[in-house]
């Protein structure tokens, strides 16, 4: 059965993800930074939950930087914010972007503030769907939410429509490789990121490190030709040989992570490694502890 959203029912999904819990972990700021890099946890390895609840388990890593999907804050996006919406319920997220007050924003920048943790990026997709006074929302959005860099899927032919946007906002934009087959205007390898940083000086790469294979011959000498663009790196594992291609816990897969984190050591590399748990979770599993394996994999190569 289709689920229609009217403004009042948008107004309640937008208060059900915005509720008035008290903060349990400490304010200072948790300690990202190991072996001079900087980690941090991507929130899509929290998609099975809400926003609370993604804070406390973030906070109980510890890990202290975070890049934020938009379905954590914005009404009726399904978890990687893509697809699954009908004309009318596209229209009222529209609406909702439009009007909807800066204070709900805050309220989500105090809450994780509140918990140590520092919002680093803001992740959404934008597609050819969007107006220009969307856009300008989503960046003003972003701006209030306290982040330098928004990651954004978008095609290439729609990259132009958020330069200024994202100029107004004082904001750099990393891009995302877009899904789907491949046509002229999909963003992932080496040559469309070049193409799409060449736009504007604040425009930059959120590469994927699952397809990796993608960025060209070597993807180590790709990271260092676009050191300086890159905003975030969405570092999972990923297993490309039999049995069938996976995402994998870290170590299990043919990912190069030690060799990019001790890359990032030695040359003194700025970007951030975003964990993402890319592999499935079930009841039985533990998602804090799984994440803790993550980031203790990665501390550990950096330890070195």
């Amino acid at each position: 059965m289709t689920t229609h959203f009217t403004r009042r029912t948008f107004g309640k999904l937008a208060a059900a993800a915005l509720p008035l819990a008290t903060a349990t972990q400490s304010s200072a700021a948790i300690n990202s930074v190991f072996g001079g890099v900087r980690l941090g946890i991507g929130s899509y390895s929290y998609r099975h939950v809400k926003l609370d609840e993604m804070l406390t388990q973030v906070a109980s890593l510890p890990l202290g930087e975070l890049e934020l999907e938009n379905w954590f804050v914005e009404p009726g996006v399904s978890s990687g914010g893509r697809g699954g919406m009908n004309p009318e319920q596209r229209e009222a997220l529209r609406q909702w972007r439009l009007t909807a007050p800066l204070s709900e924003l805050q309220a989500v920048k105090k809450k994780v503030e509140d918990a140590g943790i520092h919002l680093y990026s803001y992740w959404i997709t934008i597609d050819d769907t969007f107006t220009e006074a969307e856009i300008d929302r989503v960046f003003q959005m972003a701006q209030t939410l306290g982040v330098g860099v928004v990651n954004v899927v978008t095609p290439l032919n729609v990259a132009e429509r958020l330069i200024a946007p994202s100029a107004k906002y004082k904001l750099r934009v990393g891009f995302h490789p877009t899904q789907g087959a491949p046509n002229p205007n999909s963003i992932g390898t080496g040559d469309s990121w070049r193409k799409v940083t060449a736009l504007a000086p604040n425009f930059g790469v959120n590469p994927d490190l699952g397809q990796c294979a993608n960025w060209g011959p070597d993807p180590l000498a790709f990271l260092r030709e676009m050191k300086d663009r890159m905003t975030t790196l969405h570092t999972h594992d990923r297993r490309t040989t039999p049995p069938p291609a996976a995402y994998v816990p870290f170590g299990q897969g043919q990912m190069p992570i030690k060799e990019i984190l001790l890359m990032m050591k030695a040359e003194k590399f700025t970007f951030v490694p975003m964990i993402e748990r890319g592999y499935g979770f079930t009841p039985e599993m533990d998602n804090v502890k799984e994440i803790r394996n993550l980031v203790e994999y990665c501390k550990g190569i950096l330890a070195g």
